[in-house]
């Protein structure tokens, strides 16, 4: 008997642990998520986008789009370890359209290799890698960043 409530009352406390652990990874999850939709950048996308409606009308459209299609990826992928090479490349072919409105001649980025390869990534991670080149660099006309 006495052996049979010493394990009732470990599974308790394991049950109870893993309850912690799930709680804290979905939060982990949530403040992730807000963190990848930065607000400044949401900010900044919709002034952009604000002045371009005046600007160019089509180019405004364009512009909508990929927005759109930044924050489709960032939701959908928030969940995923890894994704396809050839999917993160595309978000990050939108993000650095957002960016070439943005920045106009100071930024130039080249994509070498094959995006068709089988291999995967962490979702997200090179637009993050394309944001700190952009924040801790600076460029102008006559120096862009490459």
């Amino acid at each position: 008997m006495l052996e049979l409530f010493l394990y009732n009352q470990r599974q308790a406390k394991a049950d109870t642990h893993i309850a912690v652990i799930e709680k804290e990874r979905a939060e982990y999850l949530y403040a992730t998520l807000k963190a990848q939709i930065n607000p400044h950048f949401l900010f900044n996308s919709l002034n952009v986008l604000s002045s371009l409606t005046f600007e160019s009308p089509e180019k405004a459209n364009i512009y909508t789009k990929k927005l759109s299609n930044i924050y489709r990826y960032v939701l959908s992928t928030n969940a995923v370890e890894r994704i396809e090479l050839k999917e993160e490349i595309d978000f990050l072919k939108s993000y650095i359209y957002l960016l070439s409105i943005r920045f106009e001649n100071t930024l130039v980025i080249n994509i070498n290799g094959d995006e068709n390869s089988q291999r995967y990534i962490i979702p997200v991670s090179l637009q993050l890698l394309l944001e700190n080149a952009m924040k801790h660099n600076i460029a102008t006309k006559e120096q862009p960043l490459t």
